[in-house]
């Protein structure tokens, strides 16, 4: 090391513990207000260590061209990926209500590819806390500090991975035998990108027709997750049936915010039950709520036992489920379970239920 680099080392060193406290505040707030509209997949933090500043003010280019540390504008770095390319735009927007952002430093990697070039796409940020964010107590010890944050699609994530790992930085780096081939695949990412986004788009407007058909009464659509999504939240004999099953024991609670396929046992069982349209299933529920029988009864009686819960949690997807088990034969029904089991306990609740029913 130099003495230019090794001053400066020594400097970042007796400072590094309020970039890493400055870099654990960031990663927190960018957590807790980019949760609420669900526009991320990861976000990575990291304070840069001390070997790698010193490979950075060690380059022969960086000799003299920092007089402090403090110029240095990623030694604290954050990196948000996100799903999709509208998700990027809300992200970046979030930014620059959060942050004074230092536009000489940032820069938009998009904008740096000619139209017929292909290769790393991302956004940088050089941001610093805005007056009024930094003028909290919590906040006070960090006035004056960058950040560096970076904001990119997971398939732009993707990218700039493989283009590390094979070292590509520079177009002109990749071998003339080897150029076509990483183009087509940077090329390839990118067109997948723009598809992700139009198949976004696109299942935005089948809401919006299914809701438009679920209003006039119109149910003869077919039986897909956001059919599903829309009919529960709608329909009328579903509520009836709510109602029905909350007198004799269950609780209807809503989808966990975690759940991966909400209404995958309730699409599964109606395919194997040979429905098509949401109609039938609309049917199926009628048959239950009109009846208004015993059987709702009788599955909480079988399902109680001393270690289970005073009531029978179910979300309304699983009620309309169970709806379908119960408005078809008993053999069909012991069909339908046995191929899409409800959880241990009512799983072994409705078996036995079903098979008295045949004895």
């Amino acid at each position: 090391m130099s003495e230019y680099s090794d001053k400066l080392r020594a400097s970042y060193e007796a400072a590094r513990g309020i970039y890493e406290q400055f870099t654990r505040r960031n990663e927190a707030l960018l957590r807790e207000v980019l949760a609420e509209g669900e526009d991320f997949y990861a976000i990575e933090a990291r304070t840069k260590d001390l070997a790698s500043f010193e490979t950075k003010v060690d380059q022969p280019e960086k000799e003299q061209k920092y007089k402090d540390f403090t110029e240095i504008t990623d030694l604290s770095g954050l990196r948000i990926i996100c799903y999709l390319e509208e998700d990027v735009d809300r992200v970046c927007a979030r930014l620059a209500e959060l942050y004074e952002i230092d536009i000489q430093h940032s820069v938009n990697k998009n904008d740096q590819l000619d139209p017929n070039q292909f290769g790393y796409r991302s956004r940088h940020f050089v941001v610093r806390f805005t007056e009024e964010r930094g003028s909290l107590m919590e906040n006070a010890k960090f006035n004056g500090l960058k950040a560096e944050i970076q904001v990119r699609t997971i398939l732009q994530h993707a990218w700039a991975a493989i283009d590390w790992k094979l070292r590509y930085k520079n177009p002109a780096d990749v071998p003339q035998q080897l150029r076509r081939r990483v183009f087509r695949v940077s090329a390839l990412l990118e067109l997948v990108d723009d598809e992700f986004s139009s198949l976004s788009t696109s299942v935005a407007e089948v809401r919006k027709e299914y809701g438009r058909k679920v209003d006039a009464g119109d149910l003869t659509i077919a039986v897909d997750r956001e059919s599903v999504d829309i009919f529960i939240e709608k329909d009328a004999d579903l509520e009836a049936l709510v109602k029905q099953a909350e007198n004799v024991g269950f609780a209807i609670a809503p989808n966990h915010p975690n759940a991966r396929d909400p209404y995958g046992g309730l699409t599964s069982t109606a395919s194997r039950a040979g429905i098509a349209t949401i109609d039938e299933i609309k049917a199926k529920i009628a048959d239950v709520v009109e009846r208004r029988d015993e059987t709702l009864s009788k599955v909480v009686a079988a399902w109680k036992a001393p270690d289970h819960p005073p009531r029978l949690v179910m979300s309304k997807a699983g009620l309309a489920r169970l709806a379908i088990v119960l408005s078809v034969g008993t053999e069909q029904a012991i069909r339908l379970i046995e191929e899409m089991p409800f959880g241990e306990k009512l799983q072994g609740a409705l078996m036995k239920l079903l098979k008295d029913n045949l004895s």
